[in-house]
């Protein structure tokens, strides 16, 4: 008798954690993780990727079931900022100049489709944006850490990101509604 107590005492101890409004879910989903070789910010996970143009990088962060990097807050852009891997280098951003005509007004977030006015953060490096015919955003890594247009042939590495586990599992709970006696102490 005192094994099967012992035993149910554990399993409710494995199982608590996995309860979320009534249906079973993964363990590592409540907890917030991101895939391996891929770096937590709050509740994203960012990657890096190789070189290559614009149309690429969008596809590439796509495949991984991800977009390109949306930096909407300073502490994100410094979290990026301190973990690239090579300080050298320049990243595409998942802003874009949908009009073509250079107005900061008219540069969306191809993740969330808002204004780079309406995140209430920007952080445009000097003469930025500057040609009508670059059309889309660089964050160039070096001090200061400023965004730049670029032509989207041009090629650079790509900052992905993706919601973590968590948030996902929080919009959408996965697995089968818990019975009447879930979360109830038996011991």
């Amino acid at each position: 008798m005192a094994l099967v107590h012992a035993t149910v005492k554990f399993l409710l101890f494995i199982w608590a954690p996995m309860v979320f409004h009534g249906r079973l879910v993964a363990s590592d989903a409540v907890n917030g993780t991101c895939d391996p070789g891929w770096l937590q910010f709050r509740d994203k996970c960012i990657s890096f990727s190789s070189k290559m143009n614009y149309e690429n990088a969008l596809k590439y962060c796509q495949n991984i079931k991800s977009s390109l990097m949306e930096i909407d807050s300073v502490e994100k852009e410094s979290f990026v900022a301190s973990s690239v891997p090579d300080s050298s280098n320049v990243y595409w951003l998942g802003l874009i100049d949908l009009v073509g005509n250079d107005s900061i007004n008219d540069h969306v977030w191809v993740q969330s489709n808002r204004s780079v006015i309406a995140t209430g953060y920007q952080n445009w490096g000097l003469s930025n944006p500057g040609k009508a015919s670059q059309r889309c955003v660089v964050l160039r890594n070096s001090p200061p850490y400023q965004w730049y247009d670029r032509s989207c042939d041009d090629t650079y590495y790509a900052i992905c990101e993706k919601n973590s586990v968590k948030d996902i599992v929080a919009s959408s709970t996965v697995g089968y509604p818990m019975s009447s006696t879930a979360g109830r102490n038996f011991v």
